[in-house]
């Protein structure tokens, strides 16, 4: 059991860096917008990706990485659930003209 502590619980004090290095990282990635995600524009964007955010934004709140992960998985659920939407709405579209 001591070698999982220490494994995943190590004794180093540089997390600070690791954060502000991820942190950089994150915000290279600011400029993406719907259409890189081939997301069509429509009104109701701001509240799926205000919802995507904040399901990233909850991994501050665990220290488990599956507990993370599961906030990365929702993030992306909302997203692709976003894409399948304006999908069968397009197919919609194209089959009413």
């Amino acid at each position: 059991m001591n070698n999982l502590h220490i494994t995943f619980a190590p004794n180093t004090t540089d997390d600070k860096e690791k954060d502000e290095i991820l942190h950089h990282k994150i915000k290279i990635f600011r400029w993406i917008q719907e259409k890189h995600l081939d997301i069509p524009v429509t009104a109701d964007n701001d509240s799926f990706l205000t919802f995507a955010e904040s399901e990233l934004l909850k991994m501050n709140n665990y220290k488990a990485p599956r507990d993370k992960l599961i906030c990365i998985l929702n993030c992306c659920k909302v997203i692709f659930g976003k894409k399948k939407k304006s999908h069968k709405l397009c197919q919609y579209i194209k089959r009413k003209n």
